[in-house]
């Protein structure tokens, strides 16, 4: 029974790693972008995946309406890695067309605060868009204006 056993199980291939001093990891995040949104009375969710080194502080969305900048919401823990909020926005006030933009930004339990923002330069976007309601009724004079040409 000459058997060896180690931990982690692939070592020494894959050996566990331990970084002393302070920390200068920023958090990671992952995050699908909000293809659209289509107004139909509900709020609109966000979820993103949040981790870090020492542990997650805090995560918000900054966002804008049209290049408006409006305030910022966070996000709460709902599992060991997920964050997820809603949109702080009136949907009265929205309309079809509408441009939002928004970043990530996640701040880790350090002294130092460290931090990460998804997208770093640009921002993710998605359009508003509207439902509207049915055409009751439609006519043409396709006849009349085949005859004048």
């Amino acid at each position: 029974m000459n058997r060896i056993f180690t931990l982690p199980i692939e070592a020494p291939g894959e050996l566990y790693k331990v970084t002393v001093g302070p920390d200068q990891e920023s958090p990671e995040i992952v995050h699908n972008p909000i293809p659209y949104f289509v107004l139909v009375g509900e709020d609109l969710h966000i979820s993103t995946f949040a981790d870090d080194n020492i542990g997650v502080d805090t995560v918000f969305v900054e966002y804008e309406i049209n290049g408006e900048s409006q305030t910022p919401f966070g996000l709460k823990l709902d599992s060991a890695t997920n964050y997820t909020g809603t949109f702080n926005f009136n949907l009265e006030q929205l309309n079809d067309g509408d441009e939002i933009s928004y970043n990530i930004i996640a701040k880790d339990s350090s002294l130092a605060q460290n931090t990460a923002k998804i997208p770093f330069k640009e921002k993710f976007y998605f359009k508003v868009e509207k439902f509207f309601d049915p055409i009751e009724r439609y006519m043409n004079n396709l006849i009349t204006l085949l005859l004048t040409l």
